[in-house]
């Protein structure tokens, strides 16, 4: 079992880069027994307020800095980090902050990318290792949200908390097994192996990715990688 991590994911109004964060999960895993889940939004319709989303980088900065947890997402510094940034661009501090935290965090979906030059989804993670994967989609939390009921965006909440804890599952069958399993779209079980029971930084990530670039020729229109990290200043990669 692997303890003290933070995994963490963001719910938004949709998925361009102009769209904002409505409300954020966090779980704290401090033992095999002990977890503290945290949620983050303002008011159910709207999107995150201010005040709200620096309280959420202050308890991750807390966590990551001062206690020295793993901050664990996927895809979080190519997305939920960068809308984090954008919407906290008019307080530097606090977009230093999240660079930091970007760089030092454990992002799946970018360990995995830099590796094979190809994104994945977490539910073919899920499928594969047989977690519970999602409930919904991020498209229909997008509209649920926007209609403002409390029902609805309870379930919002609940969604986003679900997809935390399959997060915390895939990071737990890492830890115990060394690998991650996954079902390709093609149906096709591959393994992914490490001889690590946890995930690269994303700081260790770019710099691997950097001195040795994957190019997966099988694609015939293949993922710009570098495009996961360009929004991060440049001296702080470096």
């Amino acid at each position: 079992m692997r303890t003290s991590f933070l995994a963490f994911d963001c719910e938004t109004t949709g998925f361009a880069e102009t769209d904002d964060i409505t409300c954020i999960v966090t779980k704290c895993v401090v033992s095999d027994t002990v977890t503290h889940t945290q949620e983050w939004h303002g008011e159910f319709g709207k999107y995150i307020d201010v005040d709200t989303l620096q309280k959420c980088v202050d308890y991750m900065w807390q966590y990551y800095d001062e206690k020295k947890y793993a901050i664990i997402s996927f895809n979080g510094v190519k997305f939920d980090f960068f809308v984090m940034a954008r919407m906290l661009k008019n307080y530097p501090v606090y977009v230093e902050r999240i660079e930091i935290l970007a760089l030092g965090s454990e992002d799946i979906l970018l360990d995995f990318a830099t590796e094979f030059g190809h994104f994945s989804s977490m539910a073919s993670f899920a499928k594969g290792c047989k977690i519970k994967g999602k409930s919904n989609t991020g498209a229909w939390a997008a509209e649920t949200w926007k209609e403002g009921t409390e029902p609805g965006c309870l379930a919002v909440i609940d969604y986003c908390a679900a997809d935390v804890q399959v997060l915390c599952d895939l990071v737990q069958y890492r830890a115990n097994y060394k690998m991650l399993h996954r079902i390709t779209k093609q149906q096709k079980s591959t393994v992914w192996m490490s001889p690590s029971p946890t995930f690269r930084t994303a700081q260790k990530c770019i710099t691997d990715y950097t001195a040795n670039p994957v190019k997966c020729i099988w694609l015939p229109s293949p993922p710009n990688i570098p495009e996961m990290w360009e929004w991060i200043a440049k001296e702080r990669i470096q």
